[in-house]
């Protein structure tokens, strides 16, 4: 019995040495994170198959720890091992933590082993940077939220820096602003870091931003359209006017923006037909708009209408318009024209009733004297 273990032995040594076998260990991963898995590969020179009958084992650290021997797991939720086709094996680190990095790892096969120090890459770090601002409001504020991706929380020690347009114009660098009354910029509790644009103007919009954290850089490019920007109307900018047109009798409302953006949608706050456009003029960030509504006069005359618009989702009151002037007819108001009908029809009733006064003053008196003179009659002949 001891004789066959004895023979047995000698056939493996010698087949070792006719072998010459010679072991490598790499990483098969191609980067190292926590909570990742990494698989490590042993690949034996100089044989076409692993043969199973030869020992496998897997250790780690300076005191050896066992892993694994010969297929057997000492922690089948840590640790895994396979025999790969030809001459590998490999063990895979299930979910990596700092506890397997930094530690030198061993594969055996038979007699030779190899040897690998396995640590941590450093994080593959990438910003992203995008507009936070739903919807863009001329003369109001943004903000620009720069993401540090493969990190959780932001290391205030690493350089953070933003700029803007192609000349990379350093706005901020560390939190130290160049004009604290555009920009002001916050560290978040995460991976993020913003810029807030205050009072925001055609400079600042149509550009490009660049956030920077440490070597890596990410850019945005603030695009204006018709669904995220709104340039709302201003009073020293919006002009008001009413004419009339003798030939048709109407009044025509006429209402200039200035530097708006969307076209305006407006109506009168009484049931009329929504504003014309009657001349439009298109610039870079904003529009220059006439709009225009004809009312017959005696629908406008002596109302007062409040004069809404509505930009994308916002509705705006941008004036409020009394009409009386076009109310007069050569040189004389509708309320004037009554009150001198009233007062001439009044003049002409007195004059009726003096009238009718007077007639009756007047058979009176008639009727008095030929009473009088019938009296005296009546008197003469009592005498004689």
């Amino acid at each position: 019995m001891y004789f066959l273990q004895y023979y047995r032995f000698i056939i493996y040594i010698v087949r070792l040495i006719e072998t010459n076998a010679e072991i490598t260990l790499e990483i098969a991963t191609d980067t190292v994170l926590l909570g990742k898995d990494i698989v490590l590969t042993c690949t034996v020179n100089g044989i076409e198959n692993i043969d199973r009958q030869t020992t496998r084992q897997w250790s780690m650290g300076n005191d050896d720890e066992l892993l694994c021997y010969n297929g057997r797991i000492n922690n089948p939720r840590k640790y895994k091992e396979n025999i790969l086709a030809a001459n590998e094996f490999s063990l895979t680190i299930i979910n990596v933590t700092k506890v397997d990095l930094n530690v030198l790892y061993q594969c055996r096969y038979g007699f030779d082993a190899a040897s690998k120090f396995i640590e941590e890459d450093e994080p593959i770090s990438f910003l992203s940077l995008r507009l936070t601002t739903d919807l863009i409001i001329f003369r109001g504020y943004i903000i620009l939220t720069c993401a540090v991706n493969g990190i959780r929380t932001v290391d205030r020690d690493v350089t953070r820096q933003w700029s803007l347009g192609n000349d990379d114009q350093l706005l901020s660098y560390n939190g130290r602003i160049n004009n604290r009354r555009k920009y002001e910029e916050t560290v978040l509790s995460g991976n993020e870091f913003t810029l807030k644009i205050f009072n925001v103007t055609e400079e600042d919009l149509n550009v490009t931003y660049r956030c920077r954290y440490g070597f890596d850089s990410a850019n945005t490019f603030i695009d204006i359209n018709e669904y995220n920007y709104i340039n709302p109307p201003m009073p020293e900018s919006t002009s008001i006017r009413y004419f009339l047109e003798k030939e048709m009798d109407t009044i025509n409302i006429s209402v200039y923006f200035k530097k708006v953006f969307l076209v305006p949608s407006c109506s009168l706050d009484i049931d009329t037909p929504n504003f014309d456009i009657t001349d439009l003029s298109e610039y870079e960030v904003y529009m220059d708009v006439n709009l225009s509504l004809r009312l017959q006069r005696i629908v406008a005359c002596d109302q007062s209408f409040n004069i809404s618009c509505l930009l994308g989702r916002i509705q705006y009151d941008v004036g409020y318009l009394t009409i009386k002037d076009e109310c007069f007819i050569e040189g004389i108001s509708t309320a004037n024209i009554i009150i001198i009908i009233l007062s001439c029809t009044l003049i002409i009733l007195l004059m009726l009733i003096l009238k009718t006064v007077l007639v009756i003053e007047k058979r009176l008196v008639i009727v008095h004297h030929n009473t009088k003179g019938e009296l005296n009659e009546m008197i003469s002949k009592s005498k004689y």
